[in-house]
């Protein structure tokens, strides 16, 4: 069941938290396989490529590419990696949580 969730769908200005995305499905908020909880345009690791659109663009690599592993979390609507500038940027909204049983 391990899988990303689209969160894209979801009111960028809610803060909607990926447990209560996760829990729609019965699942859990949990870290993917290398180590993040989140996606978004700036936080991509390979589990999450090609799983959810990244709705609001990709930074710096325009055509959403993972861009590593860096343990990203979901900080209110925004998916942060450990020492990322939180800007609060369109390229750091949650566009995905990874969720498991």
């Amino acid at each position: 069941n391990r899988v990303y969730r689209d969160h894209s769908a979801v009111d960028s200005d809610s803060g909607e938290a990926c447990g209560t995305v996760c829990s729609r499905d019965g699942l859990f908020s949990r870290l993917s396989p290398e180590g993040s909880y989140c996606t978004s345009g700036e936080q991509i690791p390979p589990s999450a490529v090609r799983k959810v659109p990244y709705v609001y663009g990709c930074w710096p690599f325009r055509d959403c590419r993972s861009q590593g592993t860096r343990s990203a979390i979901q900080v209110g609507q925004h998916c942060y990696g450990a020492g990322q500038r939180r800007d609060k940027g369109r390229t750091d909204i949650t566009v995905g949580c990874y969720c498991d049983l």
